[in-house]
């Protein structure tokens, strides 16, 4: 968390700090890394898990969150491209991207900073930090501070593998699966404190919790979690202006976590189905398990909510065109949703959408919550996936979303007369990926929006 102030009394006091010239050496670092090409250092990534079963961080915590509840109000103001924060994403991005540099990580199931100071007292290295904490620790090699560091040194190769640490009070396979990234650190934080600290995102006040449309799928969650424990959790999420914790009933899972593990893979996927609920079926339409998941969240925010068909059209087009744009390797060009290899060239008609808001431009808050909304139902299902295993994936969700293009090209698309033919001017006119993505919105357009007419 840090010690307030003690980062500026070490920087005012020169005499406390000395000059370290860092290269060919390891170092412990605090959940952020940067690596130096030329100086052959070796870099340990710790990462904070799930919060502490005393509590102790809940103030914190809230403080946080109303932090971003105070950033929402000043969404539609004149400072609103001044507004910094998190995508509620990021960890698993930034996860991602360390598994694709080949850096060592090592997850803690709890806070990480007392471990962090152990491990680099057992390797006699330097800690590698802006967080404050560190300074009333007893470190053998010292604290290195970020903000001190020479960036001009970059190094992108690094050996994976790491130990882990385990304290909670459940399964080894649920421990090993949240090392691994398979399991959010929200289940080791709900198991702990029978508390869902929902992440704050970033829309506006007036409306309902981007959450609430996904409440179903977390109760299914906490039912498989929970199994024979209880039947009520508590979420913190905001409500209207400030925030609330909730009492949050549920029903007994169809199985608990001991159970899981003995599964067959037929009811692994019964049992997802059974908490998803696709009576549209949207997912038999693509291949790989990626895009499944994709379109379970798309049909479930549709079949649950009032979403128009150009959102849900706008979002397939920004999964596209965004994988194949950010992807680095062969295996990244592969699009989850259609299911051959993509490429940024085949989709240089929709560049322009990239483009950042200017200044002044004022953003739509009907769409930001929409996305919310999307977003927390593909978390939701994307963590019964990991809970269940019914999908074997290799999801990296920084491929397939990108906010400024999918605001950009809603906006853009939203009446239009001639959809079809608004596109087809995007795509190149009559080649695979057009014929491709066509016959896959048909589909989807004729399962999922007619579906919707007859449920209402």
């Amino acid at each position: 968390m840090g010690v307030n102030g003690l980062c500026g009394l070490i920087g005012y006091n020169p005499s406390l700090q000395k000059q370290y010239i860092l290269h060919d050496c390891t170092v412990v670092i605090d959940g952020y890394f940067q690596l130096y090409a030329k100086a052959n250092v070796h870099c340990v990534v710790v990462l904070d898990g799930g919060y502490d079963p005393s509590n102790g961080k809940l103030r914190t915590i809230q403080k946080r969150n109303m932090d971003r509840v105070y950033q929402m109000k000043r969404l539609q103001g004149a400072d609103a491209e001044k507004i910094k924060a998190l995508p509620s994403h990021a960890t698993v991005v930034y996860r991602s991207i360390l598994a694709q540099l080949n850096v060592e990580v090592i997850q803690c199931v709890f806070e990480a900073d007392e471990y962090i100071a152990s491990h680099a007292n057992k390797l006699n290295c330097p800690v590698i930090s802006d967080d404050s904490d560190f300074f009333v620790y007893d470190l053998k090699g010292g604290l290195i501070q970020l903000s001190s560091l020479d960036r001009k040194t970059v190094q992108k190769q690094l050996k994976p593998g790491g130990p882990i640490i385990t304290g909670a009070a459940v399964p080894d396979w649920i421990v090993s699966g949240f090392v691994a990234g398979r399991i959010p650190s929200k289940i080791i934080t709900v198991v702990a404190t029978g508390i869902n600290f929902l992440y704050i995102k970033i829309e506006a006040l007036h409306m309902r919790s981007s959450y609430e449309v996904s409440l179903p799928l977390r109760k299914c969650l906490y039912g498989f979690v929970f199994k024979g424990q209880t039947n009520m959790i508590q979420e913190l999420d905001r409500s209207g202006h400030g925030l609330r914790f909730q009492d949050v009933e549920f029903l007994e899972g169809e199985v608990g976590l001991l159970e899981i593990p003995d599964l067959s893979a037929k009811q692994r996927l019964t049992i997802f189905n059974n908490c998803v609920l696709p009576t549209a079926n949207c997912a038999d339409l693509v291949d790989l398990a990626e895009g499944k998941l994709l379109l379970y969240a798309l049909e479930y925010l549709v079949l649950n909510t009032s979403v128009n068909w150009q959102f849900a059209l706008s979002l397939l087009v920004t999964h596209v065109v965004t994988q194949a744009t950010a992807a680095r390797t062969e295996d990244e060009h592969v699009s989850y949703l259609l299911g051959v290899h993509v490429y940024s060239h085949e989709v240089r008609g929709f560049s322009n959408f990239f483009r950042k808001p200017t200044p002044g431009q004022r953003l739509d808050v009907q769409l930001i919550h929409k996305t919310n909304e999307y977003t927390g139902c593909f978390d939701a299902i994307y963590w019964l996936n990991g809970l269940l295993g019914a999908f074997k994936t290799n999801f990296k969700f920084h491929l397939v979303l990108n906010g400024v293009f999918l605001h950009n090209f809603y906006k853009d698309l939203n009446g239009r007369p001639q959809p079809a033919r608004y596109l087809a001017d995007h795509w190149q006119p009559n080649s695979r990926l057009h014929r491709m993505f066509d016959n896959l919105w048909n589909q989807i357009l004729q399962r999922l929006f007619s579906e919707m007419k007859r449920n209402t």
